[in-house]
């Protein structure tokens, strides 16, 4: 992208002070910004993050004139307490965002607001390809600023984070990671409260916002066997079963709607007064949580609800299923410029309806997860029903896979390196994640159907697309860019006997293990699998290995 010089004044050059009240970008690089709010001309038109939280200047020690060298610390400045040492310039910034109301304000500690920077403008550039202000968790925070519950847990989720991510002093860490547990322990009792609160039904997406940012917690940094996690995704299948199946059915009567044939959820979300574009992007996010868990033995309880609430399941198919997760994922589609407006540009919109049909493959790839999990629980305990069950399975897959066909095909082909935009950069950053979460479905598919046959093309094929778009996202995003695609890794990892790439994946969880407790027990358990696949010969089932007892539990996305 050509950097586009600023325009030239008409005006004489006089010369001025540099502002003291612009973003810090342009105070960093010395030039003149226009302070327009919330991102000024000169971070709009680089594409970059714009950041007005004032930083402290550091404290101004007067020197003699003989400039003599000053003086040691004093003792009393040697043992300053741990809270002064955690709140000095260095750790966070002045203060939280002005657009923070006073209620959420008041839970706020000055150690907060550098957790609250991490998760603004650093943690979406781990989960999204979106400038940060533009980003999932950039929604999350519009929420956050107007709601205690959710603040707190958006402070204990990147309090955590921030912690794995920075080499604090200890005594500096200890405080850090105690106010971030005190902030998941306040955020879940408001939460308890607001779902036994039949009053606060306009607060649903506040309720769904901080159960997704508890489950991430809990996904994180769980204890290893999957309790809490488990705990919250009941609480959402709870919420789900009451008050979001209640509004539906008021729009459903409303519209004079049967819930018959492919589009009937569809033509019900586009009624006034539906679910909110909101709302149906925060079921999503938590339906895919819950998909992930599912396969791994945790989960699964919110999408069958999901299934039963939204789609019917007892009359349609597992197609027509995946067809109302469709139809939730493309009510989202326009969520970002509704809450963002008006900072929200036309050009991200647009790049938003270019995209929407890579999103759509997203969520339905994860309902074929959650499809998977009940596969396998089928095949350990209801053999009669295998078959059928099987079949409708695979036609799932295969339908997903034919709809989406031109973007599966075209993942692995394109560079960055060729891209005229940042637009098209991110396009092909999210093809090649996305499109890499269909094809470990393939191989699990294939494996829990014909447990100990051999590797068919059909699976061979997914594992070189695996192995292709995750080479390509390594080369240009580095060990960050494996983060979105570890559950793909893992489940190529586990299928392939290509012994070069099993290295290769190993040496990525590693690296990946180094940033987090739930990653390093992933790379534990696939050295269990590829320890006893030596000793046997014989291939590990994903399903399988998951659900062992002898292996902490583990949610990889």
């Amino acid at each position: 992208m050509d950097l586009v010089p600023p325009p030239t004044s008409t005006f004489p050059i006089r010369k001025t002070p540099r502002s003291r009240t612009g973003c810090q970008k342009c105070r960093e690089n010395k030039v003149k910004c226009d302070e327009t709010h919330p991102r000024c001309g000169r971070c709009t038109r680089l594409d970059r993050e714009c950041d007005y939280t004032p930083r402290p200047r550091k404290k101004y020690t007067r020197k003699d004139r003989g400039h003599h060298p000053s003086p040691g610390p004093s003792p009393s400045t040697q043992s300053e307490s741990v809270q002064g040492r955690l709140s000095s310039v260095a750790s966070s910034p002045a203060g939280p965002p002005s657009s923070v109301s006073p209620e959420c304000a008041r839970v706020l500690s000055p150690l907060d607001h550098a957790v609250i920077h991490y998760f603004r403008f650093t943690l979406p550039t781990l989960v999204d390809s979106k400038p940060p202000e533009h980003s999932g968790p950039a929604i999350v925070w519009v929420l956050a600023e107007k709601d205690p519950m959710v603040m707190h847990s958006v402070c204990a989720l990147a309090g955590r984070k921030l912690c794995e991510r920075e080499a604090f002093p200890a005594d500096e860490a200890r405080a850090r990671l105690s106010l971030a547990v005190e902030h998941y322990t306040a955020g879940l009792r408001l939460l308890h409260g607001a779902v036994q609160d039949g009053d606060r039904s306009s607060d649903m997406n506040y309720i769904l916002a901080t159960l997704w940012l508890t489950m991430a917690y809990e996904q994180q940094f769980g204890d290893g066997c999957g309790v809490g996690l488990s705990a919250h995704l009941q609480g959402a299948a709870s919420l789900l079963r009451g008050r979001i199946r209640q509004d539906l059915e008021v729009v459903l009567t409303k519209g004079g709607l049967s819930g018959d044939g492919d589009g009937w959820l569809q033509e019900a979300l586009e009624l006034e007064g539906a679910i909110s574009p909101l709302t149906c992007r925060l079921i999503v996010w938590i339906a895919l949580v819950d998909g992930g868990a599912a396969i791994n033995g945790l989960g699964g309880a919110f999408n069958k609800l999901l299934g039963q609430c939204l789609f019917d399941q007892d009359k349609d198919s597992v197609i027509s299923w995946l067809k109302g997760f469709n139809a939730l994922q493309r009510r989202s589609d326009l969520v970002n410029a509704e809450v963002l407006a008006p900072l929200y540009s036309q050009g991200e919109l647009v790049e938003d309806l270019q995209s929407s049909h890579l999103f759509c493959l997203q969520a339905e790839s994860g309902q074929l997860r959650f499809i998977l999990s009940e596969l396998s629980t089928i095949a350990s305990l209801h053999a009669d029903d295998l078959e059928t069950q099987t079949q409708a399975a695979g036609c799932a897959i295969h339908d997903v896979g034919t709809r989406y066909s031109e973007l599966l095909r075209t993942a692995s082909l394109l560079n960055l390196q060729e891209m005229d935009s940042l637009r098209q950069t991110r396009f092909v950053i999210n093809l090649r994640f996305i499109a890499s979460l269909y094809h470990p479905v393939v191989l699990c598919f294939s494996r829990i159907s014909h447990e100990k046959a051999a590797l068919t093309s059909k699976q061979r094929l997914a594992l070189r697309e695996i192995m292709s778009l995750a080479s390509k996202a390594h080369k240009d995003q580095g060990d960050e860019g494996m983060i979105r695609f570890a559950w793909p890794l893992f489940v190529a990892a586990l299928e392939s006997d290509d012994m070069i790439h099993r290295s290769w994946i190993l040496e990525r969880y590693d690296a990946l293990a180094a940033r987090s407790e739930n990653f390093r027990r992933a790379r534990d358990a696939l050295h269990v699998a590829f320890h006893e696949q030596e000793l046997n010969g014989l291939p590990v089932v994903y399903t399988e290995l998951v659900r062992r007892g002898d292996i902490d539990r583990f949610v990889i996305e």
